[in-house]
């Protein structure tokens, strides 16, 4: 069912990856995608999925990572920058603490452009394969919440805030009249129950 859905996402594409999608056992909700067209979804966030549009919202949203190749331009960015800031501060080796810092503050931008790329990607891909883009919505306002904590430290979060992100989706998430589930009844019970 997973193997189905990520090739229809990809489905006319031309991209040169054929995705590879993995479900971890871990204790943290979570996705995320690497470099080489690999992503990986933990399995408490299966069980904190309630429906198989969130489910595939998220996974949309990984495979969206994939395709734009976010992992691959983050590690360049990354390293670049880090070795253009230490060498500013006289560090030629890119590795000291104020090197890394610069890094994440410069690189901050691309991380939520990124971001903000892919839940378009996964927004697109709802009303492509006719499932409900509100699944991704509806997951982030339950498992990624914001608090005072995070909204003070929102200049450093390689992510926008979940009620910035949560905005943005809206405006994405309008599904068509004639929406069905993303997976079957079938599926989706093996994909919840194959944690």
């Amino acid at each position: 069912a997973i193997t189905r859905f990520v090739d229809a996402t990809f489905d006319g594409l031309n991209s040169p990856f054929k995705p590879r999608v993995t479900v971890v056992r871990s204790d943290v909700p979570n996705a995320f995608a690497l470099p080489g067209g690999r992503a990986y979804y933990l399995s408490s966030l299966v069980q904190a999925s309630r429906s198989p549009d969130e489910f595939a919202g998220v996974l949309a949203h990984e495979l969206g990572h994939v395709y734009y190749r976010h992992g691959m331009q983050s590690l360049i960015a990354s390293s670049t920058t880090g070795l253009l800031v230490g060498f500013v501060l006289g560090d030629r080796t890119g590795l000291s603490v104020a090197g890394a810092i610069g890094s994440s503050l410069i690189d901050n931008r691309f991380s939520r452009q990124a971001e903000a790329q892919a839940d378009r990607f996964a927004a697109d891909t709802a009303h492509r394969l006719g499932f409900n883009p509100r699944g991704l919505v509806d997951i982030l306002e339950r498992i990624a919440r914001d608090d005072e904590f995070s909204r003070a430290l929102a200049l450093f979060s390689n992510h926008p805030l979940t009620d910035e992100r949560r905005a943005a989706l809206e405006a994405l998430s309008a599904p068509a009249a004639d929406t069905k589930p993303a997976f079957t009844e079938a599926e989706w019970a093996a994909i919840h129950d194959m944690c």
